[in-house]
This record gives C-alpha cells, sequence and structure tokens, in this order.
C-alpha cells in the first residue's frame, strides 16, 4: 500500500483556507502554544500544519476531524492516543509536508535553506560522521550544498521515525553511504532499527526544497514502500 508524502506552500495555503478558520480547529493546548508563537512564518507553520494534518488524519480514518487529538511523547512527536496509526508532521520557510502510515513508524523532513554555506559546514563538522564531513569537503557550490541537505533530511528522518530526535545523535548515522534500494540499520544506545528511505531535491517543482522520509516497517522483512509525493501546490 502506497505511503503518502503530502507537500504544500504556505502562501498558497493562506489564499486556499483564511487563517482564522484554520485557527479554529486548535485544541485549546494547541492555541495556547500558538497565542505564544510571536514570528508570523512560525505561527503559519504551526496552525497549517495541524488545520491540515489533523483533516488528512480524520479522512484516513474516517472520523469527525474534531476527534483528532493530538498527543506528544517525551521527545515532542505526535500521536493519537489508542491508536497506531503513524504519522509526522515537518515544516521549514514556506513549506510543510506530513506523511502518514499504516505500515509502521514514520518520519519526515524538509529543509528549505535559508543559511549560507560557511554555517553549513560548521554544523556538519559537530553533528556528521567523519566520512560525511570528508565527503562535503570534496565538494563545493550547489553541489556541496545539495549533499549537505540530503545528509541532514535523511539523519533527522531516522531520528524522527525512532522517535527520539537529534539527541539521540546525528552522528550515529552515516547518511552520505545510504543505498536507499535496501533497509538500512540504525543502532542507538539501546536499539537497532531496520528503516527504509526515499530522498527528494526539488520535489513537486519546489525550488530549493529537499525532503527526506524514513519507515521502520512493523514486519521485518517488508519490501520498500512505494513511497508517493501528493497536493503539493504552488
Amino acid at each position: 500500500m502506497p505511503i503518502f508524502i503530502h507537500l504544500f506552500h504556505i502562501p498558497s495555503l493562506l489564499i486556499e483556507t483564511p487563517l482564522h478558520i484554520a485557527r479554529a480547529a486548535l485544541s485549546p493546548e494547541e492555541s495556547l502554544s500558538a497565542n505564544n508563537i510571536k514570528a508570523e512564518r512560525r505561527l503559519h507553520e504551526f496552525i497549517y500544519g495541524r488545520y491540515y494534518l489533523k483533516h488528512a488524519l480524520a479522512k484516513h480514518l474516517n472520523t469527525p476531524v474534531e476527534s483528532i487529538i493530538f498527543k506528544k511523547h517525551s521527545h515532542g512527536k505526535l500521536y493519537l492516543e489508542g491508536n497506531p496509526t503513524a504519522f509526522n508532521l515537518t515544516h521549514s520557510g514556506e513549506y510543510l509536508a506530513y506523511a502518514i502510515s499504516d505500515e509502521g513508524d514514520i518520519g519526515v523532513d524538509i529543509e528549505h535553506p535559508q543559511r549560507k554555506m560557511s554555517d553549513l559546514t560548521s554544523i556538519a563538522e559537530r553533528y556528521f560522521t567523519p566520512e560525511e564531513s570528508q565527503a562535503l569537503n570534496r565538494l563545493s557550490g550547489a553541489a556541496q550544498t545539495q549533499l549537505f541537505y540530503k545528509i541532514w533530511t535523511l539523519k533527522e528522518a531516522a531520528l524522527k521515525t525512532v522517535g527520539t530526535g537529534i539527541s539521540a545523535g546525528l552522528d550515529r548515522i552515516n547518511a552520505e553511504a545510504m543505498d536507499l534500494s535496501q533497509p538500512q540499520t540504525l543502532a542507538l544506545e539501546h536499539s537497532r532499527h531496520a528503516l527504509w528511505f526515499e530522498y527528494w531535491y526539488q520535489p513537486m517543482g519546489f525550488d530549493n526544497v529537499f525532503l527526506s522520509i524514513a519507515l521502520e516497517p512493523k514486519l521485518i522483512g517488508t519490501p520498500k514502500p512505494d513511497f508517493r509525493l501528493v497536493h503539493a501546490k504552488q
């Protein structure tokens, strides 16, 4: 069964769904969180991400959208209490994406670069494996930027899948050498995980956007899922 990744351009959502309508879908707890967000861009990410994810989950589960109440794990990953359906939400710059899965835990990461490359190389020195940093330093310009964000989004997607976030250590994953046609093993301090990955550069025509997804199947030996991008809007 396909795993659908929904990708959106937030300025288009402001036209399609007025902000006050999207905001009305927030729970009381989410409304309090929204009130504490001062930056307009971050506020739009928060409100529209939850609005569209709730409606997608309601359709997926054939339930009223009002019944979709998000809970948070200790590292901030959203889940539905008493429901095994997995999902994950990500946003960066003017873009947001989410994915829903009944096949296993899932993580997505999107990046719309805002930093100069000099900043990114210092990040790589701190968070990447020596092999990844060496591969990055062999490149320059656009090729270097593209490799950085490929590595970064694959790492983030993996750690979001297992629900730890980057606190588990981005350097535990060597994304530069990944063969995306094969499952990859993520070895953490107290656990091991077999993950499937997919990566897109400039998906659906969105300029300078990087997107990765990871899935940990419920069943060992499950073939690679059919990852599909849908609902992209410009």
